[in-house]
């Protein structure tokens, strides 16, 4: 960047502070499982975690790092190029409150840049520099913003030092960029940005000097729960843990569900969007004791996308991601 640029940025930040392949499940004997209580997790009371970049998280919308379903307080990483962007791709569940900031987070880069996209890449909003602190250099997409999600969901979050610039397949920014050529005196660094594009992700464009290093991003509205049949309900990124087994995933047209059991029981099956609303019909399967059951589940008509398939038997119910590719 061009450094008298450069300057008039500091300058100005100074003079501004004042979603089928086969999907097997299986279900331990209902006698071990563990209580509804556990099952049903309320988001407030998930212990929120501190998680961290693995190796480098890619920069595209098929190489997006893909976080656990669990409650995320803290994002963790290293910026270590010039044309370093980090993207992962998160289960937002309460999106009136969810936010994103490397202000207070720990961290090295000293000229960060946040991004969230839908799922597929499409941009949601952005921020160069924190609006209540843009002295730091640092970024915030603020909670409750016009421009922020509207739905829960997966989104896309992503991370770069300034001035990285993400475009569509035509190069055209994907959000309304301050023009550092046209009137540097009238740059506001600190307004939250939304789409200039209809179109998705496609590649970046690099103008960075910033300076390197690692970031932390601190996180709201990513409780790892999601609302089914009005009750909060802990998603399984562990399924081996819990008695679900999920391979290979994503899938296509019609997922195998395995179900066994010690003793008799009788199962329902359904599927869910990510909003709660119920996809397919519920079906009861019964399982007689020490058997194994296949149960067919076809996602022939859904469009692609992340879905939640809830096994449950009495009071106890577990729910285990799946993802929907064409």
């Amino acid at each position: 960047m061009n450094p008298q640029i450069r300057y008039l940025k500091s300058l100005h930040r100074c003079i501004a502070r004042g979603v089928v392949v086969t999907l097997m499940v299986f279900v331990l004997s209902l006698a071990s499982a563990q209580t509804v209580a556990a099952q049903s997790i309320a988001a407030q009371n998930i212990v929120a975690q501190n998680i961290a970049e693995q190796g480098d998280a890619g920069n595209s919308v098929a190489t997006a790092q893909q976080l656990p379903a669990i409650s995320i307080s803290l994002l963790t990483g290293n910026l270590d190029t010039a044309t370093d962007i980090d993207l992962y791709l998160i289960t937002i569940d309460d999106h009136a409150n969810f936010s994103a900031s490397t202000t207070a987070g720990p961290g090295t880069a000293d000229d960060t840049r946040l991004y969230l996209f839908t799922a597929d890449g499409h941009p949601v909003y952005m921020n160069d520099d924190d609006p209540n602190d843009n002295l730091s250099n640092r970024s915030l997409l603020p909670a409750g913003h016009v421009l922020g999600p509207q739905s829960d969901g997966d989104y896309i979050l992503g991370v770069s030092v300034y001035y990285m610039t993400p475009v569509d397949a035509s190069a055209n920014q994907l959000f309304v960029e301050p023009d550092d050529e046209a009137d540097p005196d009238a740059i506001d660094y600190t307004t939250v940005n939304g789409p200039t594009s209809a179109f998705a992700l496609s590649g970046w464009n690099d103008n960075s000097d910033a300076t390197l290093g690692s970031y932390g991003i601190t996180i709201t509205g990513v409780n790892g729960s999601l609302s089914i049949d009005g009750e909060a309900r802990e998603i399984l990124d562990d399924p081996l843990s819990s008695g679900f087994s999920l391979f290979p995933n994503p899938a296509a047209t019609t997922a195998t569900v395995i179900l066994r059991s010690a003793r008799d029981v009788q199962l329902s099956l359904q599927l869910f969007a990510l909003n709660g609303q119920q996809i397919s019909s519920t079906r009861i399967v019964s399982v007689p004791g020490g058997s194994e059951q296949l149960f067919y589940l076809d996602v022939s008509s859904v469009a692609s996308g992340t879905y939640l398939v809830r096994i449950s038997g009495g009071p106890q119910a577990q729910v285990l991601r799946l993802v929907v590719i064409r």
